[in-house]
């Protein structure tokens, strides 16, 4: 999320679609895998899935992991 600086007493912020898919998806993992077993599973680091629950990584192929991961879930 981008936040802007406030302004008259209007706060402004700024959430771009990664943003909100990304965080739509991250209570999905936490309440069905730890961060380590989505890294093993991506082959990716638990350092890179870490940044990118924080929002300081962008990658979509972690994106599509975790889209991937919401949809097997629902089918269950």
């Amino acid at each position: 999320m981008i936040e802007l600086p406030e302004k008259e007493g209007v706060r402004l912020e700024f959430t771009s679609e990664f943003d909100a898919e990304r965080n739509k998806y991250i209570p999905v993992r936490v309440n069905n895998f730890t961060q380590t077993e989505v890294a093993e599973w991506l082959g990716k680091s638990l350092r890179t899935i870490q940044h990118f629950e924080k929002g300081e990584n962008y990658d979509p192929y972690i994106l599509t992991g975790y889209r991937v991961l919401n949809e097997l879930l629902s089918d269950l």
